[in-house]
């Protein structure tokens, strides 16, 4: 993985957290720091970002809360849109968890590990055979979550776009350098 890629997955890392003041400045110190491909520039720019910098932090709270928050379809943790709330999930938990302590990430959160921003930005620090693990092992419902977010219509539609597109350039440049 590029830099690049590592800036853009910190990216959009920030833009599915929860939207407070300092969430807002990190988007635009992560939007200064990467240089997304060309479709992920725009599934960004064209409608998630002036939402984020010309609302309210109580309106994108509002937005946030109605779109992550109340539907399980478009939470944000990833192995349960995998495995739902079955034993499958509880172990993808532990995997993950697991794969966090022995790479040396720490989060400073009460999230579970399969939240999708803490995901990325596991993807955007740590070792690269973990990260591409991650990402292969997620990409379905990281496609999965696109077309339902899309559903909703959405303004987190175009982020999640730039995560599916993002994701599949950095596993191709993998595959092809093997």
């Amino acid at each position: 993985m590029t830099d690049d890629e590592r800036n853009v997955m910190k990216l959009l890392s920030a833009c599915l957290q929860f939207p407070d003041e300092e969430v807002r400045q990190g988007i635009a110190a992560a939007v200064a720091n990467a240089e997304p491909p060309k479709e992920a520039a725009e599934a960004i720019t064209a409608e998630f970002l002036p939402r984020i910098t010309g609302n309210s932090v109580m309106e994108l709270q509002r937005e946030y809360t109605k779109t992550f928050g109340t539907e399980c379809g478009t939470c944000l943790n990833i192995t349960y849109l995998k495995f739902g709330n079955g034993r499958d999930r509880g172990e993808a938990l532990a995997k993950l968890a697991r794969l966090y302590r022995q790479a040396g990430f720490h989060p400073v959160t009460r999230e579970l590990p399969d939240y999708l921003p803490m995901l990325l930005e596991f993807v955007s620090a740590g070792p690269e055979p973990d990260a591409l693990r991650v990402l292969s092992e997620y990409r379905a419902q990281f496609r999965d979550l696109a077309a339902r977010l899309h559903a909703a219509d959405s303004p987190y539609a175009g982020v999640m776009d730039a995560i599916v597109a993002v994701t599949g350039a950095i596993l191709e440049e993998s595959a092809a350098a093997m």
